[in-house]
């Protein structure tokens, strides 16, 4: 069986340890982009452009969250009407 040879050099490639740097930041930076997505899509909401069904729709799982811890449900609030009377 004939050897397959790799022409790239090693140090073309990032090492390993970036990719789990990468990957951490995605996994923090996600949920907290999400939370903090909602409040373009209200002022979206109020513009039109988004139906209230959907918003309604994509941040369940974050008004959930919210509605159950009080002071974050405040926080939550008081963010989404920031954007609300722009």
């Amino acid at each position: 069986m004939a050897a397959i040879i790799d022409d790239r050099d090693s140090s073309d490639r990032p090492p390993r340890s970036a990719w789990a740097v990468w990957a951490a930041l995605v996994l923090v930076l996600s949920p907290v982009l999400y939370a903090l997505s909602i409040g373009p899509a209200i002022w979206l909401q109020g513009c039109g452009v988004i139906h209230p069904d959907t918003t309604r729709l994509l941040f369940a799982p974050l008004v959930w969250i919210c509605e159950s811890f009080g002071p974050l449900n405040d926080l939550a609030n008081a963010y989404i009407d920031l954007w609300r009377y722009l």
